[in-house]
């Protein structure tokens, strides 16, 4: 496993189908919606712009 700068080791919980993950408050997103994607192993995170 490569260890990308910044990382840290969190939690996964199941609560009902939906698997769960703590993000910690310095990688928090703005917002209350995210866009998630896949690339092989990796999952991707991205904050949705607000149209404001």
């Amino acid at each position: 496993m490569i260890l990308m700068q910044n990382s840290h080791y969190v939690s996964l919980q199941i609560i009902g189908k939906n698997q769960v993950i703590t993000i910690p408050h310095e990688f928090a997103l703005p917002g209350t919606e995210v866009l998630l994607g896949k690339e092989g192993d990796r999952l991707i995170i991205e904050p949705i712009p607000s149209n404001s």
